[in-house]
C-alpha cells in the first residue's frame, strides 16, 4: 500500500490495495476484483481494506514516516 497519484499529479494519504504500476515500485494501481482471483481473494482484500481504514493503519512509505504496511500477499492452492 502507498499513496496513490492522482490523474493531476497530486498524490493522496489514503492506503491503495492493488498492483505496483509497471516501471515503478511505489506506485500502486489500485484493484477492486480480479477475474483470475478466485472470489474469496476479493473478499479478504475488500474486508483488509475496510479494517486498514477502520484502524487509521499508514502506508510502510508515508512521507511522515510512521508508516506500517508493505504489502499483503494472498495465495490459494
Amino acid at each position: 500500500m502507498v499513496p496513490f497519484p492522482s490523474t493531476i499529479g497530486l498524490t493522496t494519504t489514503r492506503p491503495v490495495l492493488g498492483l505496483l504500476r509497471p516501471g515503478t515500485s511505489d506506485q500502486v494501481l489500485a484493484v477492486g476484483a480480479c477475474l483470475l482471483q478466485p472470489p474469496q481473494a476479493t473478499l479478504i482484500l475488500a474486508s483488509v481494506r475496510q479494517e486498514v481504514a477502520a484502524l487509521g493503519l499508514l502506508p510502510a512509505n508515508d512521507p511522515g514516516g510512521q508508516g506500517l504496511l508493505v504489502s499483503l500477499v494472498l495465495r490459494s492452492a
